[in-house]
């Protein structure tokens, strides 16, 4: 990673997700290439994701409009923690899903959780993608977020 985290300033957004192909929509002889190369000491029953999907941990603030991403060996707990522990100064507020990885973040942290995929899983019966859409906008509608509210700068001069 060229610059840390911890010289973002403001809030720290953090979560983790893969990147890369899925198998199913990879033509027959990407596969079959995949597979080849496999080493022989894996498993029969090893899945082609975990090689051709890559883990990456990534970060974001509003106030000084920054991300920062970084593939790591895992998303285990040790290994997210380890990134952020390096990279994001003790005391910062920091925000991540409420994914079991981050759940001991609050002893160096102020911590919370987003609801983003909260309100996706209650929703998930009644709603597709576009009518879930709809109702957070509807639930928006009357309320004025204004720049200075959204980025942290209230009362500071945009200059």
């Amino acid at each position: 990673m060229a610059a840390s985290w911890a010289a973002m300033v403001g809030p720290v957004e953090v979560d983790e997700s893969f990147v890369g192909g899925k198998i199913g929509n990879m033509h027959r002889s990407r596969v079959a290439k995949l597979r080849a190369e496999m080493p022989a000491d894996h498993a029969m029953g090893t899945r082609l994701a975990a090689i051709t999907r890559l883990p990456w941990s990534g970060c974001s603030t509003a106030t000084s409009r920054q991300v920062r991403a970084k593939v790591v060996p895992n998303v285990k707990r040790e290994t997210l923690q380890r990134e952020i522990l390096k990279n994001v100064k003790y005391g910062t507020e920091v925000f991540t899903d409420s994914a079991v990885a981050y759940d001991t973040l609050r002893r160096r942290y102020i911590h919370d959780n987003l609801d983003e995929q909260v309100f996706r899983f209650n929703n998930r019966a009644r709603h597709n993608d576009a009518s879930r859409f709809r109702e957070v906008v509807q639930q928006l509608t009357g309320k004025r977020l204004t720049y200075e509210e959204l980025t942290g700068k209230v009362g500071k001069t945009r200059f």
